[in-house]
């Protein structure tokens, strides 16, 4: 079940953490964005991995529960952990998008 909600919208909803640099919330580690994850009282529900489309059709990037390995470029951390474990949010500019 993918859920369309933009970059915006996700990091309004899900609160993404700063890994410690100026505006970065990306690791490449999914050891560290788990580290950091329960350090702040939370766990693998607050890590998403951030993916590319890898259809070769369009540059779209996915924030998908939990790890994942194909095509991921890094984690994220959110305050908010997602629920069932099949979360998928298309992030998409919002300027781009005819609601």
């Amino acid at each position: 079940m993918t859920t369309l909600i933009s970059e915006d919208d996700f990091m309004t909803d899900f609160c993404p953490v700063e890994m410690g640099r100026e505006a970065e919330f990306m690791t490449g580690s999914f050891d560290e964005a788990l580290k950091l994850a329960q350090q702040a009282n939370g766990g693998v529900s607050n890590v998403w991995t951030i993916i590319e489309s890898g259809d070769g059709a369009d540059d779209s990037l996915y924030a998908a529960a939990g790890f994942h390995r194909v095509n991921a470029l890094g984690f994220i951390v959110t305050e908010k952990p997602w629920e069932t474990g099949v979360e998928e949010a298309l992030w998409f500019d919002e300027d781009d998008f005819d609601r």
